[in-house]
């Protein structure tokens, strides 16, 4: 049953709220100034996001290759504070304001930007519900970074990011960059660079810009090849891992059997950063490359025997009952080399970086999470020891205790907890108790954990291990463009 509230009184309370600074109902996030290397923004915290103790992520564009830094310069505390179930033990400090993830939205490079709760005593949680904070970003600006403008990429932009006109000057297509022709014996090969995993084209005025003579390719037999995109080993009598393996690609000839300006080649690339699954143990590891962050194939415009192409296959489902699946596990290492851990005569350069010093201190790491699932997360940490004495952490997770990180020593140390709560909706917490003065240093952590195949940003990887020959897959969360 409904009840109709009088205008008068109504009014009464909307004045009232205005009056006494009540936050709105929903978060609020504006552009206070901007300009070429910064963008200052205020936050709003929603009522509902005070009742429900989450915080908020939003999408910020930067420059390509930029460094991006963030400053809080404003905060008011929101009146009362929320318990915390449980109580702590401890209290963790964790700055209300985070830089998270940079990514790409199709020309976009962007970042992650999450307002997060601040943890200040064991009785409770500070929640500001009013900040000002500065991004700022630190890059040199490239002759091909022009304003890219597509009317209906530019809806898609304006409704995805906080700054959707000052990025504009930002946007470029991913790239690959194609080198010149290169003759080796008997093969004529082109070097394409990437870094970003997806799938790239390159037609055959690209190639003509490279060098390449089009009479001179073979749509049957032109392939790509890759190394691995794996770093060299250290140990100089061991042989590098670099054979060149054929990759599977489409060729869109046009159907005359000649390879024309306008006739495409498709192929997937991975970058040097990557997961990797491993058939035996079943599991999926980290691997990086310290050297680079590009990535290197080779197109063979012609070769002896035909080349490998993808399959179609029919995606009808043929049996009943198949397996549904409708959710992932989503893996993350987090890395900032933002120190040298062995550094020589003051220069800036070594093969081991770390993140940050724990002396005694505490911190919270945050992570935003859409259309979570109630499954459990699997955290895996790296520390350097740095004195050759006890080290001692307390992990926690969304405030519940998971253990203790426990050696001795200046050696690296990796740990391993799982929590069964899983991940929430909104902003989620790792956090790192430093137990004792003895200077230890962060390396990196991992994080995997479950959410629906619902796409964000109208895009979706995800990859898995079925137990099933044949599954079903639901997805949703794609735009109807």
């Amino acid at each position: 049953m409904f009840r109709l509230i009088p205008l008068k009184l109504l009014q009464f309370f909307l004045l009232l709220s205005i009056a006494t600074g009540i936050c709105p109902l929903r978060a609020e996030l504006r552009i206070v100034a901007s300009g070429t290397d910064y963008l200052r923004l205020e936050y709003t915290a929603g009522e509902l996001d005070l009742q429900r103790n989450t915080g908020r992520s939003f999408l910020v564009g930067i420059p390509e290759h930029a460094r991006v830094e963030l400053e809080i310069l404003e905060q008011q505390e929101a009146t009362g504070l929320l318990p915390v179930p449980g109580g702590m033990t401890k209290p963790i400090y964790s700055a209300s304001a985070h830089l998270g993830e940079i990514g790409r939205l199709r020309d976009q490079k962007v970042v992650e930007l999450l307002f997060a709760p601040k943890i200040t005593t064991g009785q409770g949680t500070t929640f500001f519900d009013r900040q000002v904070v500065e991004l700022r970003f630190d890059y040199s600006p490239r002759p091909y970074m022009r304003p890219r403008k597509a009317r209906f990429a530019e809806d898609f932009y304006r409704g995805m990011l906080v700054n959707p006109e000052q990025a504009r000057r930002w946007r470029m297509s991913r790239t690959r960059r194609l080198g010149r022709l290169l003759q080796n014996g008997s093969v004529d090969r082109v070097k394409i660079s990437v870094e970003d995993e997806g799938v790239y084209k390159i037609t055959g005025r690209d190639l003509q810009q490279a060098g390449v003579d089009l009479g001179e390719v073979d749509p049957t037999t032109a392939r790509i090849v890759y190394g691995g995109g794996r770093a060299l080993p250290l140990p100089i009598d061991q042989e590098p891992n670099d054979l060149l393996v054929e990759q599977a690609i489409l060729v869109d000839d046009g159907g005359d059997g000649r390879f024309d300006a306008d006739d495409v080649i498709l192929f997937y690339a991975e970058p040097v950063a990557r997961w990797e699954f491993n058939g035996i143990t079943r599991g999926y590891s980290f691997r990086r490359n310290p050297y680079t962050k590009e990535n290197i194939y080779w197109l063979e415009i012609a070769s002896a025997q035909a080349s490998r192409r993808y399959e179609v296959r029919s995606g009808a489902l043929t049996v009943e009952n198949p397996l549904v699946v409708n959710s992932y596990r989503v893996r993350k290492h987090v890395e900032t080399e933002a120190k040298i851990l062995i550094q020589t005569y003051s220069v800036r350069s070594g093969y081991e970086w770390y993140w940050e010093d724990f002396q005694g201190n505490a911190r919270n790491f945050p992570t935003s999470v859409r259309d979570a699932v109630d499954d459990p997360v699997d955290i895996r940490l790296r520390f350097f020891g740095w004195t050759f004495q006890d080290h001692q952490f307390t992990v926690k997770w969304n405030e519940e205790d998971l253990g203790k990180v426990s050696f001795f020593g200046s050696q690296a140390d990796t740990s391993e907890f799982r929590s069964e709560v899983g991940v929430k909706e909104g902003v989620n917490l790792l956090g790192l108790v430093h137990e004792d003065k003895n200077q230890t240093r962060l390396d990196w952590y991992e994080l995997e954990y479950s959410r629906l195949l619902s796409a964000q940003r109208s895009e979706l990887r995800f990859d898995g291990v079925l137990e099933a020959e044949i599954a079903e897959y639901r997805i949703s969360g794609f735009s109807q463009e």
